[in-house]
């Protein structure tokens, strides 16, 4: 099951390297889910990785229980003092339902980095050619053509939430 860990955006790189190295078991795992897009650095393009989620991060573990134990323990020794927290509600920790786990790993794959899409703009319609956002057009609430971005709206904690992904119109007619 996929838990969800809130911490403190710029903390990420730390707070991972720390769990993989001292908290982790075998079967467990942690990951920060990217986004790929495409940008121009003096002139040339090129593509850039951004987080999907900022401030969080995802707990891969069949034992929540324990895992929580191991990283209150840890907490309490003064590492990741005020870094982390397991969501969860009325004392239980929540995973992501199966229709959100879906849709996640369908945007972002076994690799948790969603890739570039591509699309056009045919008679003030938005068809995605190809990526991660194909078929998805429904949800996509929002395109940003300058910063080659969409906004999607996805199922996450039993909400609906806006993340931005990369996406490339190469024609608009």
């Amino acid at each position: 099951m996929i838990y969800v860990m809130q911490i403190h955006t710029d903390k990420t790189a730390y707070v991972a390297l720390f769990l993989e190295r001292w908290l982790l078991r075998e079967g467990e795992s942690v990951y920060a889910p990217t986004y790929e897009k495409e940008m121009t650095i003096r002139g040339e393009k090129r593509l850039v990785t951004k987080r999907l989620f900022p401030g969080y991060m995802f707990i891969q573990s069949g034992a929540v229980i324990d895992f929580y134990t191991r990283l209150k323990e840890v907490k309490m020794e003064g590492f990741l003092l005020t870094l982390t927290k397991l969501l969860g509600a009325e004392g239980e920790f929540i995973p992501l339902s199966d229709e959100e786990e879906k849709e996640f790993l369908s945007l972002t794959g076994e690799e948790h980095k969603a890739g570039m899409s591509y699309g056009i703009i045919a008679d003030g319609r938005l068809q995605i050619t190809s990526g991660p956002l194909a078929g998805r057009e429904g949800d996509i609430v929002r395109i940003d053509r300058h910063k080659r971005t969409a906004i999607l709206s996805m199922p996450f904690m039993g909400r609906r939430v806006k993340v931005r992904l990369g996406l490339e119109v190469a024609e608009k007619s």
